[in-house]
């Protein structure tokens, strides 16, 4: 059987020599169709740890966006520049200016002039708008729109679409990579602004299952209530799940429960760490 290679390139922390960490997010993923990179970070480290890696940037086919903050797409205009030929997929959303509540009642942009002011639709090869979900190739799929059926699952922040801060920014541009394993699916998560339950149901409803094998990424846990919390590991248990790999905005009051209800299950992820599934 092939197999699928992710590897952290960017992710708030780091370990090994040479390796950096900063806020943000991006995995290459190795495919036999192809490497995939799913977001980009902020584009302060991702050059410099696929050096690293020994992995290379060029051989890109694909781009997909999780969502258009700048935490996770501030590397594209760079990326695309020494992999020209990249398609870019991204929700149209991701397109919008975004803003997000401070500390002192004002807001702050989250996006980034390269996607809302047009130059990425003027220089990419091509882009790929997707609200339902869809194929990046022949192994990964695209969630598309999540459906947020849980009510006590929300943004996990103070978002808005105005710097007035008056229309709340619902983040549809949410989505999330998976793929199969003979395990059962296997679940890449961005920052899962939809809800990471949420995204877990859409994923296990698109499979045809109530399992899931593996779930990687930001959850955006860090405001969440005791209630959410315990809410999110029953489903964690419900469903299964064999790898619990949290990182970037689960926070660290979430990371520790995880790896307090799921021992044995939890790992640690930092950039430069790498997961491999066998894929049918």
């Amino acid at each position: 059987m092939p197999d699928i290679r992710i590897t952290l390139l960017t992710e708030n922390t780091a370990k090994g020599r040479g390796i950096l960490g900063e806020h943000g997010l991006a995995y290459w993923i190795e495919t036999p169709d192809g490497p995939v990179l799913f977001d980009t970070g902020q584009g302060q480290t991702l050059f410099a740890n696929a050096e690293r890696c020994g992995l290379d940037l060029s051989r890109t086919t694909a781009v997909v966006l999780s969502h258009g903050h700048y935490d996770h797409v501030g590397g594209l205009e760079a990326l695309l520049k020494v992999a020209p030929a990249a398609r870019v997929h991204l929700h149209p959303d991701a397109l919008r200016p975004k803003y997000s509540g401070t500390a002192n009642g004002r807001t702050q942009p989250v996006n980034l002039p390269y996607l809302t002011e047009g130059q990425l639709q003027r220089e990419a090869a091509g882009c790929v708008y997707n609200r339902a979900p869809s194929r990046v190739n022949a192994t990964l799929h695209l969630t598309g729109e999540v459906p947020r059926t849980h009510a006590y699952e929300d943004t996990g922040g103070a978002f808005y679409l105005d710097p007035e801060g008056r229309k709340p920014d619902p983040i549809y541009d949410d989505q999330s990579l998976y793929f199969q394993t003979p395990q059962g699916p296997v679940l890449i998560l961005g920052c899962a602004h939809a809800g990471v339950v949420n995204t877990m149901r859409h994923v296990a409803k698109l499979c045809g299952t109530n399992h899931l094998h593996a779930v990687i990424g930001g959850m955006h846990l860090l405001h969440a209530a005791d209630f959410r919390l315990e809410k999110t590991y029953e489903v964690f248990r419900e469903m299964g799940v064999q790898l619990i790999a949290p990182c970037h905005c689960t926070g660290l009051r979430a990371v520790a429960g995880f790896w307090s209800a799921f021992p044995g299950h939890c790992v640690e992820v930092h950039a430069g760490k790498t997961f491999t599934f066998m894929v049918p």
